[in-house]
């Protein structure tokens, strides 16, 4: 069974078979790489408070995020472990709070993670800058 470790603490990843039930494609292909499913896989520490959020997500247990601080700090966790439906829902967390969390999202993010929120927006939330983008907008 795959192991997250972080800040000493350690979550087991489900798994179905010999197959790692997540869709993060960095632990599949940890893996993968491994041919073993019984790996440790270190998360660096400081996304200590906020693994547990993905363990659980994991889990099927989807936690409310309401800090603007933790949400920034879970999708930046996922640009580590690249994993879509985590991506995903942390933009639904984003949008349950929107009136709190905007100013994180147009502030806050780098391009790339700008790119990749907004591409999962209402057109009226992306900014012009993005909608006059002919790449972004195909």
């Amino acid at each position: 069974m795959p192991v997250i470790t972080c800040c000493n603490k350690q979550f087991n990843i489900p798994y179905i078979g010999d197959t790692v039930d997540t869709s993060s494609l960095y632990i599949k292909d940890l893996v993968e790489l491994s041919g073993d499913v019984n790996i440790t896989i270190t998360v660096p520490d400081k996304y200590c408070t906020v693994i547990d959020t993905y363990v659980e997500f994991l889990l099927s247990n989807q936690v409310p995020i309401t800090s603007r601080e933790r949400l920034f700090l879970c999708f930046q966790l996922n640009t580590l472990l690249i994993d879509e439906d985590y991506f995903k829902y942390c933009v639904q967390q984003t949008f349950n709070n929107w009136s709190y969390m905007c100013n994180m999202v147009y502030n806050d993010f780098n391009d790339d993670l700008g790119w990749s929120f907004f591409v999962y927006c209402p057109h009226d939330f992306i900014p012009k800058y993005l909608l006059n983008n002919n790449t972004f907008m195909k």
